[in-house]
């Protein structure tokens, strides 16, 4: 009975140990046949069998038809000398067996999950002695079916838990107490490399010296049982990269307690943080973009009345008058500021757009003729144009000022000279890339790509390269304006761009822009309007600012117009009110004190269908020109307004036929 005990407790699954128990019932017994029944929901299973003659093994009988149903409903051994005499026996079932006495013990005496049956060729008296060993044998036998029930929930739990850990997106990895690696699963081989076997944690992960104590207290406090908090360190990839890694781990206890395992998951988090940056610097540069489009629109406001009573003293004054050189000096530099601020609203993404489709292949071959004149005989460049190039919807303009002056950044990172790159091509961007770059849509792109072989520029320098008047150029050598200004055309435009560089190594920037499924149209020259003559129209002038007004109302009057003002939609409507069957136009801020020019114009029109409207503003937010204050085709000037060109633009609407 011994050894019956010990291999019934190395039995692992059922079959072994209905093996050892067929066997065991017999020897054990000196009977001439043994079967292992199992409950089967309402039905005794004959699941094995060893005896002188075949007789029920594979079959199933209902539990109140058979002796080893009878035993596991009474939980209680069913001996029986003869059963051919007693009435729990269904006799025709035994009669073509050799069965004449036996002997039924259930498995589980509280809750029987099987029975063994011990079966004699002749019929006799089973002694007490051989019922009280198959009691202990069916005891011993019920621990065994339990202990493999556990250890297949325990073999299961362990491939669901090996599974799981094999598919797993994160590394885990874990250590043994000593803190040496055991076992890796694949995201930890893909992410860490398949390393040799016992190699200690810190090396594993390639930890960096100053986060290696971290490291080491975290793992102290996970062994003696601790659940610290996630920890950040910093590490290498198998390739050699670094790697910002987050770490959480738990520790696995032996029986007694003491330390078996340190089960440790990574997460690189370069990504996210990678994400987190550009975020913020996204969040940045729209701040300093909307205080950069503020200023300028102020400062076109300013422009307006210096640039109009500059002009007006320019044409009063002779050239051979001495102040005349003077008034042309302000001129010019006002004229200079204009620009200046044209640049702050391409950054701020705060200028009319005129978008085309356009094949920038041509844009790039049209252009290079005029770049090799830019930059300079000791710089080569090398145009590489994709054959079967996408389209793109661009202004046409623009994108040449983006080119342009990518590539005088370019000229001017290699005062010794070298090499640009200007290439086109077809990209894809897909759900990788878009992951690692904020604000890229996954799609059908435009690229574009300029590089030089200068000097190259640090993480910090690439942090700000895009922001408006910052330079690494010497004092008085630039605005800081050109690269703000590419940034601010692009991201208008719905495109971005992305620069890669290292110091010594070059620098290239990449513009991606969405393709459009349309023919190109190629730019034709726009006639400049008519002349600029004036006229005897009643134009109602609109105007908040003081000297912007003053300065409207004597350039119309020198024209022969009559001007009517006001400050505010409210003082226009109320001289509307009393003059408006002789106003011809309205020629009104978009941005006034309380109500807009548009609402302004809106509510004049619906009186005076045939009102001509003329809107100006300071601050071209192409969202307020195409998709907020106004709609695409309402005559729109921009600030700050030029006395001819306000003139041209007045004389064309005024001449249109209603």
């Amino acid at each position: 009975m011994v050894d019956t005990v010990r291999r019934l407790a190395q039995a692992r699954d059922l079959d072994s140990v209905m093996a050892v128990v067929r066997v065991a019932a017999r020897e054990l017994t000196g009977a001439d046949g043994a079967t292992f029944v199992l409950r089967d929901g309402d039905k005794c299973f004959y699941a094995d069998e060893y005896a002188i003659a075949p007789l029920w093994k594979g079959q199933r009988f209902p539990m109140s038809a058979c002796i080893s149903g009878w035993a596991m409903i009474h939980k209680e051994t069913a001996v029986i000398e003869d059963i051919f005499a007693d009435p729990r026996i269904p006799v025709e079932a035994y009669r073509p067996t050799f069965v004449k006495s036996l002997v039924m013990t259930p498995i589980r005496a509280n809750d029987p999950v099987g029975a063994i049956g011990n079966y004699w060729a002749k019929k006799r008296r089973p002694r007490e002695e051989e019922v009280r060993v198959l009691q202990a044998l069916a005891d011993t036998t019920a621990v065994a079916m339990e202990n493999v029930r556990i250890y297949a929930d325990l073999n299961q739990r362990i491939r669901d838990m090996t599974a799981l850990t094999q598919a797993a997106p994160l590394p885990i990895i874990t250590l043994d107490p000593l803190g040496r690696v055991t076992s890796q699963n694949p995201a930890a081989t893909q992410l860490f490399g398949d390393q040799a076997a016992s190699v200690p944690g810190l090396e594993y992960l390639g930890v960096s010296t100053e986060s290696v104590d971290q490291f080491s207290i975290f793992l102290n406090t996970l062994s003696i049982g601790g659940q610290p908090d996630s920890l950040s360190v910093t590490g290498k990839r198998h390739d050699g990269t670094t790697a910002d890694l987050r770490v959480v781990g738990g520790s696995v206890a032996n029986e007694d307690g003491s330390l078996r395992s340190l089960v440790l998951i990574i997460e690189d988090e370069s990504q996210r943080v990678l994400l987190e940056q550009q975020f913020l610097q996204a969040q940045k540069m729209e701040a300093v973009g909307h205080l950069a489009g503020g200023v300028a629109h102020d400062f076109n406001n300013l422009l307006t009345v210096i640039l109009g009573y500059g002009g007006f003293l320019q044409r009063a004054l002779p050239e051979s008058n001495p102040l005349r050189r003077h008034v042309d000096q302000v001129n010019t530099a006002a004229q200079r500021a204009s620009a200046l601020t044209r640049q702050l609203l391409a950054f701020s993404r705060k200028q009319v757009l005129k978008p085309e489709v356009i094949d920038i292949n041509g844009v790039v071959q049209g252009l290079e003729p005029m770049l090799h004149r830019l930059i300079g005989e000791n710089i080569r460049i090398d145009v590489k144009c994709a054959a079967d190039l996408g389209k793109v919807k661009f202004d046409p303009g623009q994108i040449e000022q983006v080119l342009m002056n990518l590539v005088v950044n370019a000229r001017d990172a290699m005062p010794d000279g070298g090499t640009i790159s200007i290439e086109t091509a077809n990209v894809e961007l897909d759900a990788g890339y878009v992951k690692t770059h904020a604000e890229a849509q996954i799609g059908p792109h435009v690229a574009l790509y300029v590089s030089d072989s200068g000097t190259g520029m640090d993480r910090a320098t690439m942090e700000k390269i895009f922001e408006p008047f910052f330079t690494t150029k010497g004092v008085g050598k630039g605005t800081g304006l050109g690269l703000s200004t590419v940034f601010g055309i692009v991201k208008q435009s719905g495109g971005n761009i992305w620069v890669y560089s290292e110091l010594g190594r070059g620098t290239t920037f990449k513009v991606y822009i969405p393709r459009v499924d349309a023919k190109a149209v190629t730019a034709t020259a726009k006639s400049d309007g008519a002349a600029a003559v004036g006229g005897d129209e009643v134009i109602l002038l609109v105007e908040d600012e003081d000297q912007v007004r003053d300065f409207l109302r004597e350039v119309l009057t020198e024209a022969g117009y009559t001007v009517l003002c006001a400050g505010h939609a409210d003082e226009a409507e109320k001289i509307f009110d009393e003059q408006g069957d002789s106003i011809q136009l309205l020629l009104t801020d978009v941005v006034l004190p309380g109500r807009s020019g548009k609402r302004l114009a809106d509510g004049l029109i619906a009186r005076r269908p045939e009102l001509k409207i003329l809107f100006m503003s300071g601050y071209t937010d192409d969202v307020v020109i195409t998709s907020g204050e106004l709609a695409p085709g309402e005559a729109f000037m921009e600030k700050p307004v030029n006395a001819q060109h306000l003139l041209k633009k007045l004389r064309e609407i005024l001449s249109l036929t209603p």
